[in-house]
Parts: C-alpha cells; sequence; structure tokens
C-alpha cells in the first residue's frame, strides 16, 4: 500500500501530537526524552542518563517505562546496564515536539475569560496582551546558564517555573533571529528581579554566562539588595569557591535536589523578597 503524501504528513503530524501530549507536564520525562533524543549515541545507558539529567536512577527508570510503552523510546541493554534506544522519527521531530509541549503547557496555565465578560472585549484583551511591547512586561527570574548545560537543567527549570505562574527571561524564549545579544540581554537584567545563575563547570568556561553574572553582581551592588540566586550543577563548594569564594559563600540551591525542590526554592525567594517590598 502507498500512502499519498498528505497521508504521511497527516500520520506525522499525529505522531507528533501524541509524543507531546506523552511528555504531558512532566519536566521529568521530558528531560529523560531530551537526553536519549540528542547527542550521538544511539543507545544510552539508565547510568548515563541521570548523570546527564541529574535525576536518581529510579525516577530515569520510571520515566522511560512510559516513553516506551507509548513506543517513544526501545529498552535494550548496554555495558551491563538497562539502556534505552532513541527513534529516529522523535529524534528528527524533536524541536517541534517540544513546541507542541509549550504549547499545551500554555494552554493549561492560560486563565479562562470570564463569562460575563463580552467577547469582544476579551479578543481586544488578547490583542492587547500579544501585541504588548515584551519590555513593558515585568519579570520575576533572568535565567543564566551555560548553553551545554541547556537541556540537562535550564530548560527542564524553565518549563517548571513557568508551570508555577513564575515569569521567566529564557533566551530560547525571547531571543530572535537578528536581536542584539548584548542589548537584549542587558533588557533582561534589568526587568528581572533576581538572576537564577546555574553555576557548572561550563559556566566559568565561558564568557556570555559570566558577562551577566557580572551585569548582576553590579546591580547588587548599585542598590545594596539580593539580586543573584546560585544553583550549583554538578559542583562541589570547594570547586565554586576555586572559581568564586564570594559565589561559593552564598546559600545556594543544587540540581541534585530536582528540578520540584529548586522551583519550591524560588519561590521562597519571590516571597520573601515581595513581603520586604510591602514592609
Amino acid at each position: 500500500m502507498i500512502l499519498a503524501v498528505t497521508d504521511v504528513r497527516g500520520t506525522a503530524e499525529h505522531q507528533i501530537a501524541e509524543a507531546a501530549r506523552a511528555l504531558g507536564q512532566s519536566s521529568h520525562r521530558q528531560a529523560v526524552f531530551r537526553e536519549v533524543h540528542s547527542g550521538k549515541k544511539r543507545i544510552k545507558t539508565v547510568a548515563e542518563i541521570a548523570e546527564a539529567v541529574s535525576l536518581p536512577r529510579k525516577r530515569v527508570l520510571e520515566e522511560a517505562v512510559k516513553l516506551v510503552h507509548k513506543q517513544i523510546i526501545k529498552k535494550t541493554a548496554r555495558d551491563g546496564d538497562t539502556a534505552y534506544e532513541r527513534d529516529n522519527f522523535y529524534y528528527v521531530h524533536r524541536n517541534e515536539i517540544f513546541r507542541r509541549v509549550d504549547q499545551i503547557g500554555s494552554r493549561a496555565s492560560a486563565k479562562p475569560v470570564k463569562r460575563s465578560e463580552p467577547r469582544q472585549d476579551a479578543r481586544r484583551q488578547t490583542v492587547r496582551q500579544t501585541t504588548r511591547s515584551w519590555t513593558a512586561r515585568p519579570c520575576d527570574i533572568f535565567l543564566s546558564h551555560a548553553t551545554e548545560d541547556k537541556a540537562a537543567i535550564a530548560r527542564p527549570l524553565y518549563i517548571a517555573l513557568k508551570r508555577a505562574g513564575i515569569e521567566v527571561w529564557f533566551d530560547e524564549a525571547e531571543l530572535t533571529m537578528g536581536d542584539s545579544l548584548r542589548r537584549r540581554i542587558d533588557e533582561g537584567l534589568a526587568r528581572c528581579r533576581f538572576g537564577v545563575v546555574i553555576l557548572s563547570r561550563k559556566f566559568f568556561a565561558k564568557d556570555w554566562p559570566q558577562k551577566e553574572l557580572d551585569g548582576l553582581v553590579a546591580r547588587e551592588n548599585a542598590s545594596g539588595e539580593k539580586a543573584i540566586l546560585p544553583v550549583w550543577h554538578k559542583l562541589t563548594k570547594t570547586q565554586v569557591a576555586r572559581f568564586s569564594p564570594t559565589l561559593a559563600d552564598r546559600l545556594a540551591g543544587n540540581s541534585k535536589e530536582g528540578i520540584k525542590a529548586l522551583v519550591a526554592k524560588i519561590q521562597a525567594s519571590l516571597a520573601a523578597s515581595s513581603k520586604g517590598r510591602r514592609r
């Protein structure tokens, strides 16, 4: 049987939509899916996945079982460990799948329009929200990270913060082709209440993340108010101190705690800041 082009396209659209629904709003499941479908290795062990996404082995297995059930990944074995093999279709379409996931999350978190509100006013309100300048929108968190840490922690943290109702400046969501990188980052730093800085070996080896950190330090020095919320990613206090003694002395989150715990700590910092402002 030969499928028509429209049939093939329709089947692909269906598979992408089903994969997005399977990933749902679980940041852990999304992290496992992304890790299996990234890099050159076609097959990755549970140990490799757990280390890459900073999740306990048990959690990786729990999320992988759901993906296997949906035939999104295939269970196998390698080097004496349980392993998972990626699917070529989902590997090619992974970016589109995550766009669908973000759309699902946005619809889930959107507030419904009150029935008493006239439909025309609702449409006008929607237009105002979508056409207003991004610079007018206040932001809670600026997410500073190295590109190499995006898949393992930065993106899952961004997704979880958004679903918690926190406004986040995240490069993938804010920057578009032709933007001035320096100007847009400066504007993001200026309008965000805090900078969540994901500290890692890659972070300290890159210029741009450290420039973002320098901007946050300058803001703290000028205002006298806390602006930096550090998160250690695969670093010990001794290692952080080697890179920056002043950062090592700060109370920090750790990627080992998991995304949920980090979101709770960030929420607590935002709540404390809001309470201090009201006083």
